[in-house]
């Protein structure tokens, strides 16, 4: 969409490919300058964008390799300064390289959405090992605690890998366990699938694909259930609402002053989205009343 675009601020970054969830898409890590990035960013706004969603194998490594330390924060502060960009959701986070300043954005009320793309992968400190994650989760834990008190509207989105190879039936309970603990708002659960010259594929004690297919439908009823919940939690709020494109019913036909949206709480492509009932047009960031929950998505009115 027009109003909508990813920013890379990485040279190549695979879109949509989250760097430790997919072992084989491994490269060094080339971060783009400061002043390039925001440059791309202005470029953006001149051109409509109103949301960008910025990506990279790990955001959160942003200025490490350029200046030596985190930088995201400070190239966040910049990039709200930018007319026209009205919304910047991070993606892509990784767990280790949060600073005291990343975290107090969520909460600071600007064009950092309280929303964050976190992929843990897994909470076994056995398992994280195995992945080559260099977290625990005693650190995963005490970043997620600081995370919530940031802000009470942050919504979090995971990853997580059910069946990698030693997984036993304790380890996938603790990680049901953690879930529910944590309440996650967004996650997508993945079956482990061993890829051909990464260093899962060589690892002994294989998850047989039936244990695997059973876990996977075990967390993702978890998690659908977290979902929903958290869907029935806006029935009655007003909220902001970015228009995506017209409602069209199934044999395509548009339907009158209906239209399909996103909230704050929504990423593009992998997340619910909103049925929106008024007139306005695709583009605008509309106030909603949320009346409704259809499946995982919401339905509300300008």
């Amino acid at each position: 969409a027009a109003h909508f675009a990813y920013l890379n601020i990485a040279d190549g970054c695979n879109r949509g490919c989250s760097f430790s969830a997919i072992p084989s898409i491994r490269v060094r890590f080339v971060r783009k300058p400061f002043d390039v990035v925001v440059d791309e960013g202005k470029r953006l706004a001149d051109s409509g964008v109103k949301e960008i969603s910025l990506i990279a194998q790990e955001t959160t490594y942003y200025g490490v390799d350029l200046y030596g330390k985190p930088t995201l924060s400070k190239l966040i502060e910049r990039l709200e300064q930018i007319d026209g960009i009205e919304w910047i959701r991070l993606m892509y986070t990784y767990p280790l390289l949060f600073d005291d300043n990343l975290i107090a954005h969520f909460g600071a009320g600007g064009k950092l959405l309280p929303y964050l793309d976190i992929p843990l992968q897994h909470c076994n400190d056995e398992i994280l090992s195995q992945m080559k994650r260099v977290v625990t989760r005693k650190q995963t834990e005490q970043l997620l605690q600081r995370l919530r008190e940031s802000s009470n509207d942050l919504v979090l989105r995971t990853s997580l890998i059910v069946g990698f190879p030693g997984e036993t039936d304790t380890m996938f309970n603790e990680l049901t366990e953690f879930v529910k603990k944590w309440k996650f708002e967004r996650a997508g659960i993945f079956r482990f699938s061993s890829e051909d010259g990464t260093a899962a594929s060589k690892l002994d004690n294989k998850v047989p694909q039936k244990v695997i297919n059973q876990r996977y439908n075990e967390l993702e009823k978890v998690q659908q259930e977290l979902t929903k919940r958290y869907a029935r939690q806006q029935i009655g709020k007003q909220i902001a609402v970015i228009i995506d494109a017209p409602f069209e019913e199934t044999n395509g036909k548009i339907v009158a002053d209906c239209f399909i949206g996103r909230a704050k709480s929504d990423a593009p492509d992998i997340d619910p989205y909103i049925i929106v009932g008024g007139q306005t047009e695709v583009g605008r960031i509309e106030k909603c009343e949320v009346v409704e929950v259809s499946g995982n998505n919401l339905v509300a009115v300008i």
